[in-house]
């Protein structure tokens, strides 16, 4: 259980689902099939996994796992759910007064958001007091807000055509980042050398 609490709620980096959702909008709008479409997404998820599996094992093989203690990879990840499981398992450690009021702010955080939406149309929706403690929130809450504020920035004042007429510049920058993301990673294949693309 402390395994899927590592991997299911704190550390999970990416969910699959809106990236298979834009594809397949992407995919009708260009007018393609969408059944091939899924098939060759699939196929492509199956060999990503595959191929990382067999790099992450070849890393820590030929160049020691345990050398390697300044990725969270081969250190945090592997320590932490054991390390969590001896804190639920040992009768003889004290209570943690910080977990035991973040239980209870939590609690209230929700119950509180969950009423607001229920009666008041409160536009913050109770889920996202749930998962906002994760590491991609952690790593990526200010890029989301200023995307946030960007785009209720310039649909309030430039509206739906100040909208599309800024989209090419914005998604210019994801496709800009990405593209630096996708050289360096072939650096890095070619030089033996690792480059972090996401924050760490």
């Amino acid at each position: 259980m402390c395994l899927l609490q590592e991997a299911f709620t704190y550390d999970q980096r990416e969910v699959l689902m809106p990236s298979l959702l834009n594809a397949m909008k992407m995919g009708q709008l260009a007018g393609l099939r969408l059944r091939p479409l899924m098939a060759w997404g699939t196929a492509g998820i199956v060999i990503a996994a595959f191929v990382s599996l067999y790099a992450w094992l070849k890393l820590g093989y030929t160049k020691g796992a345990v050398t390697l203690t300044k990725t969270a990879t081969f250190f945090w990840h592997a320590n932490f759910p054991y390390m969590l499981a001896a804190q639920y398992i040992n009768p003889g450690m004290d209570a943690n007064p910080f977990r035991m009021a973040g239980m209870v702010v939590g609690l209230v955080g929700f119950i509180g958001l969950f009423l607001l939406r229920w009666h008041f149309s409160f536009s913050l929706h109770p889920v996202g007091w749930i998962v906002c403690r994760g590491w991609a929130m952690e790593q990526f809450w200010l890029m989301i807000l200023l995307g946030w504020a960007a785009k209720a920035l310039i649909v309030r004042y430039g509206g739906l055509t100040g909208y599309r007429a800024m989209r090419p510049f914005f998604l210019g920058i994801v496709l800009g980042d990405l593209t630096m993301a996708g050289i360096f990673t072939i650096i890095g294949f070619l030089m033996q050398k690792g480059y972090p693309v996401m924050p760490l």
